[in-house]
């Protein structure tokens, strides 16, 4: 049943209550006002439908905020399009401020026969549109739905209803500010309470405090998904590292999407373009973002916000809010707040991953050293105070804080030492000072110390500081102790290798000037049985034995050498009389082997060298040569010997044979360990000859000849004759 409207001085007197009722309501109850008042207008006026809506000037969009209808009539949609549905009332009420009545839709003019099409929406009755306007970005409206019968609306009742509209628009806005004050409140206290902590806080906090900043944001825009996300645009990776989630809506099931691929523009958009975007619906997405819009709808996404935030002009986070149940409006002053908040997520989580980063990299560092048994170390000059590693606490054996301490750990026959390298990188910080001393451990042992120090000046200036890094060397410097003695060792026992030989020639040798003794004495005895030993002659005789017996003497100190175990003293030598002396000794070998030797050592070919180890390097070639040449047939067996000067202040030996030779991969492996091609080779006469060369500071390699077998060269530095020595003197 429909009531029976009001006089008009009734009307006026109530528009004027519910206009004072308005106007004295506190912030925060206008809304409870608007309804009864729009309640009260529906039934006074005997209206179908009285509404209050609120019009976006710039996208057209209307929604309802309240509405008071007659019983058992369908209710006016919430949400509608004006600019699309009612093109003409939208010019007439939004952009042009007039009130419009409209008696039934026949009465609507040629020029709205959009809104003629679409006028069922408000029902078979008369319409009238009040706007009042509000100086912001939206207008209000109230609109009225009268029954099937029209009513008569003269100017001083729409007068009177549009004090009506501007009361109930002013309480909304009241409303709004207040509403707006304590989002600000709110807002601000997040960002102080949850968010202002983080700098201050241990950064393994910063998840939570992120999660929980995110749970208040939910809260307070009521919307259903809360995310942050990181971005990685080189890769155009994207996850949500922290989010929030409604309840009853929870987080998203499946797989976790490839953002960038799904929803290319809104990546290109907010990533890229570093552009902050929001929808109140995926339809107000452009058409080039079609495949964005397939994507929300396929999530049920119906209206979304994506705040970017970037560092040095790279977007590296990504402030996402989204809905679900219902659409959802961004007004700026709340997207200008969610951006500082994103701000500051942001900088605590770059703080975050700059510890994490830092802290992962003093654990390598720590690793590294204690994989190394490198420790390093800082001396402040301007407070004396010592900064040790943990490596190199567990190098010294305990902690100090200080020089003094240091000291004290140094043997005292050392510290004298290391002091005047302290000292002298404090003089000359561009270098860089190493020196080694020994400490006495906690448990009596004593230890070797390596330590390098360089002195740094820090930037912004101060005093010096002392960096440097600390290694115990006492197990290197045993295993070099034993290296060393073990090479000392198989050079031996290599020259004892080659005892065999060199016996096999001193038998030989020694044959010729003991058969000549022999013979001379047997003759000096026949003679003096005679009585005919001429005094001449028997000084001859005499002076053949003395040179023989030199000469078995000679043959028996040279394999004396050969075989004697330490080193010889280096010396001013021919190394081309050394060659010559080794092809004697060698001569019955190389004769028995069919082995043809040819000899060219250009005289004054000198080097201070050790003449036994020089000797092995050139044993060793030759029976190698030779032995290489084994298959070879007898009378083709050529070996050649060749000492002479070579550029740059050196000389050079060559041992050549024409042997079956080696291949290239092979010659790279010649002088390893252990590495032979000779089935009762021991693979270590060429590694003892490239030791012994390489302590001369001179270099060995082989090279294939251009015929058959190959070639050893041997480069030594070559020494001034002993003759242009005494001359540089005398000038």
């Amino acid at each position: 049943m429909i009531s029976r409207p009001l006089g008009a001085q009734a009307v006026a007197e109530f528009v004027v209550a519910v206009s004072l009722r308005l106007s004295l309501s506190s912030p925060g109850r206008g809304a409870r006002e608007v309804r009864a008042a729009l309640r009260g207008v529906q039934s006074v006026l005997g209206l179908d439908h009285c509404a209050f809506y609120r019009v976006r000037r710039q996208s057209g969009r209307m929604e309802q905020m309240y509405a008071a209808s007659r019983l058992g009539l369908r209710k006016l949609p919430r949400l509608l399009d004006a600019r699309g549905l009612f093109p003409w009332l939208f010019s007439q009420t939004v952009q042009q401020g007039r009130v419009v009545h409209v008696g039934s839709v026949d009465r609507l003019p040629p020029s709205a026969s959009t809104d003629r099409s679409n006028y069922t929406i408000w029902g078979p009755g008369c319409l009238l549109v009040i706007p009042a306007d509000i100086p912001r970005d939206a207008c209000y409206q109230l609109i009225l739905v009268s029954p099937h019968r029209p009513l008569r609306w003269s100017a001083a009742k729409i007068r009177q209803l549009q004090v009506l509209a501007a009361g109930l628009a002013g309480a909304m806005c009241r409303d709004r500010i207040e509403s707006e004050r304590l989002d600000a409140l709110r807002f601000e206290r997040l960002l102080c309470g949850s968010m202002g902590p983080v700098a201050d806080d241990a950064h393994e906090e910063v998840d939570q405090r992120i999660t929980l900043a995110l749970n208040e944001v939910q809260s307070l825009t009521n919307v259903d998904h809360v995310g942050l996300f990181c971005v990685n645009p080189g890769s155009r990776e994207a996850y949500v590292s922290h989010a929030a989630h409604s309840t009853g809506i929870g987080r998203p099931a499946g797989a976790t999407p490839d953002y960038a691929a799904a929803c290319p523009w809104l990546y290109q958009t907010i990533v890229s373009g570093n552009r902050a975007y929001s929808f109140s619906r995926p339809d107000e997405l452009p058409p080039e973002a079609n495949a964005d819009r397939l994507f929300l709808r396929a999530h049920g996404i119906r209206s979304g916000l994506l705040i970017p935030l970037a560092t040095h002009g790279c977007v590296q986070h990504v402030l996402a809010l989204a809905t679900k149940r219902r659409e959802h409006a961004w007004p700026t002053r709340l997207v200008e707040r969610l951006r500082g908040l994103s701000q500051v997520c942001g900088i605590a989580l770059q703080g975050k991953h700059a510890a994490d980063a830092t802290h992962s990299a003093m654990r390598r560092l720590a690793d590294l050293q204690r994989i190394a048994g490198v420790g390093i170390w800082e001396y402040d000059a301007a407070n004396g105070r010592v900064e040790l590693s943990a490596q190199s606490v567990a190098t010294l054996g305990k902690p100090i804080e200080s020089l003094a301490d240091w000291q004290t750990l140094i043997l005292p026959e050392d510290r004298g030492r290391a002091r005047a390298a302290f000292e002298a990188a404090l003089l000359d910080p561009a270098t860089e000072h190493r020196h080694e001393y020994r400490i006495a451990s906690p448990v009596g042992t004593v230890r070797d110390i390596e330590q390098q120090v360089r002195t740094a000046y820090p930037s912004s200036g101060g005093a010096a500081r002392l960096q440097g890094t600390l290694k115990d060397i006492t197990e290197s410097k045993r295993c070099k102790q034993e290296l060393d003695e073990l090479r000392r060792q198989v050079r031996h026992a290599d020259r004892i290798a080659q005892t065999g030989v060199l016996l096999a020639s001193l038998a030989h040798e020694l044959s010729q000037p003991l058969t000549a003794i022999r013979s001379n004495a047997q003759a000096a005895l026949r003679f003096l049985a005679a009585e005919a030993l001429d005094p001449s002659e028997a000084k001859d005789i005499l002076s053949d034995i003395i040179a023989d017996n030199k000469r078995a003497t000679e043959i028996i100190s040279t394999l004396r050498r050969a075989m004697r175990r330490q080193d010889a003293e280096r010396e001013l030598v021919d190394v081309g009389d050394i060659v010559l002396e080794v092809l004697r000794l060698l001569h019955t070998e190389l004769v028995d082997h069919g082995v043809q030797t040819t000899a060219e050592c250009q005289p004054g070919s000198y080097a201070i060298v050790s003449r036994t180890q020089i000797q092995q390097v050139a044993v060793n070639l030759i029976v190698n040569a030779v032995e290489a040449m084994q298959t070879v047939t007898a009378g083709r067996r050529h070996l050649q010997v060749t000492v002479a000067r070579a550029e740059a202040g050196s000389l050079r030996m060559i041992v050549r044979d024409c042997g079956v030779g080696m291949s290239q991969a092979d010659l790279n492996r010649a002088f390893d360990a252990f590495w032979t091609t000779k089935p009762s080779g021991t693979g270590m006469a060429l590694p003892v000859c490239k030791t012994i060369v390489e302590l001369h500071g001179g270099r060995i390699w082989a090279e294939p000849n251009d015929g058959p077998g190959c070639a050893f060269f041997v480069l030594l530095p070559a020494a001034a004759p002993p003759g242009a020595v005494d001359a540089a003197g005398d000038r």
